[in-house]
């Protein structure tokens, strides 16, 4: 009842998983205000972008994909 009260435990929604429920941060900053639980990116979901922010081009970027480098 205490960690309810307490609003300790936080649930979202995980694209993959469904509903998820986790500690929430245990420092509380007056009217900070609340952050937004958000998940983890999937495995390859940001190396284009990544990889392209590096300076590589998508034919290199495909290349690596290709040969295994990267998901």
């Amino acid at each position: 009842p205490q960690i309810a009260e307490m609003g300790a435990i936080e649930t979202y929604e995980h694209p993959v998983l469904g509903r998820l429920a986790q500690p929430r941060p245990s420092a509380r900053f007056g009217d900070a205000g609340q952050v937004d639980l958000l998940p983890a990116p999937m495995p390859g979901q940001d190396t284009d972008r990544v990889l392209a922010d590096a300076g590589m081009s998508p034919d290199e970027v495909s290349a690596l994909r290709a040969a295994g480098v990267v998901a």
